[in-house]
């Protein structure tokens, strides 16, 4: 009979609790400050126990999020750094960035740079102070969500951007965001530049949406020379309160993002429908728009400019020309 293989020492078992709270991750220091000599190192990564993450840093193979493992590896690679860019952007929840080619990483301007560590973008910038732009997100130290932001208009596309913006928005104060523009701006930063080009697009409806599909209908049905738009526009009929995705009070013409999420299954519906008769004893219409509609711009702005003029006739209220 073979003898069924005993506990680990007493170090290593030490040192994978540990990595077992960092996203399965630990540095060879951190295996030493356990007791874990080079060669129990070796023959873990031997028996396929451990991975190598660069010269420095191991991983454990299963149980964790991939993810979040990578960013968490990279971070102890460089002593000092903070995940950065489209991983800090991940960890903020500003948008969909699981998946990405490589980890961006802050490094202090002062720290070290000699290590080769796989699939690690490491990126320097001296704006981001780490008394005001450093956290911890999920035990990852990590860029804030404001610089973050800041940051990812260097690298993202204009879509991206306004994704990740509007999440910012639904998350955090845009106070937050205006600081820290304002102390990270100076020329030849193209990330705060390209930023204030979506803050201050004149198509981009000013306030907070609930979901993207509403930020597209929202700016979609902000059109020049049209009664102006209102975003989580309340209506108040008796005693009860409701909110529109996007209203024009104007001619009590309301907009909802028809989305699965928010209006799909028996009892949505019933609830959409008990709200719409409310709305429609005050006087208000709301009609529902699917993400195919939107899809499709310039066929939606026609329909919502002509939506717009027929309810304005059917009012007796006169348009400008």
């Amino acid at each position: 009979m073979h003898s069924r293989p005993g506990p680990p020492p007493q170090g290593v078992a030490g040192l994978l609790v540990r990595a077992s709270a960092q996203h399965g991750t630990f540095s060879r220091q951190e295996a030493a400050e356990s007791g874990v000599s080079a060669k129990q190192l070796r023959r873990l990564k031997d028996q396929g126990h451990i991975q190598s993450h660069g010269p420095s840093v191991f991983t454990l193979p299963e149980g964790f999020d991939r993810t979040l493992q990578r960013i968490k590896a990279s971070t102890l690679a460089f002593p000092g750094s903070a995940a950065t860019g489209r991983s800090a952007a991940h960890l903020h929840g500003l948008g969909n960035w699981s998946t990405f080619e490589a980890v961006d990483l802050w490094l202090p301007m002062s720290a070290r740079n000699a290590k080769k560590v796989p699939n690690t973008n490491v990126i320097r910038n001296r704006a981001i102070e780490r008394r005001f732009d450093l956290l911890e997100v999920n035990r990852i130290p990590t860029v804030s969500a404001a610089a973050t932001l800041i940051q990812l208009g260097s690298v993202a596309s204009v879509e991206e951007l306004r994704i990740a913006l509007d999440e910012f928005e639904r998350s955090f104060p845009t106070e937050w965001l205006t600081q820290t523009i304002d102390r990270m701006h100076s020329p030849g930063r193209s990330g705060v530049s390209r930023l204030l080009e979506v803050l201050n697009d004149p198509t981009r409806v000013a306030g907070v949406t609930e979901s993207w599909m509403e930020r597209v209908l929202a700016d979609l049905a902000n059109r020049p020379g049209l009664p102006p738009i209102e975003l989580q526009c309340e209506v108040v009929v008796g005693a009860k309160r409701y909110r529109i995705d996007v209203g024009v009070p104007l001619l009590r013409l309301g907009f909802e993002a028809h989305s699965r999420q928010h209006h799909f299954g028996a009892f949505k519906e019933n609830a959409d429908n008990v709200r719409d008769h409310d709305l429609a004893s005050a006087g208000w219409l709301v009609l529902y728009i699917t993400w195919s509609q939107l899809q499709r711009p310039a066929a939606f702005v026609d329909l919502f400019e002509r939506t717009i003029r027929q309810r304005a006739k059917d009012l007796g209220i006169r348009l400008a020309a």
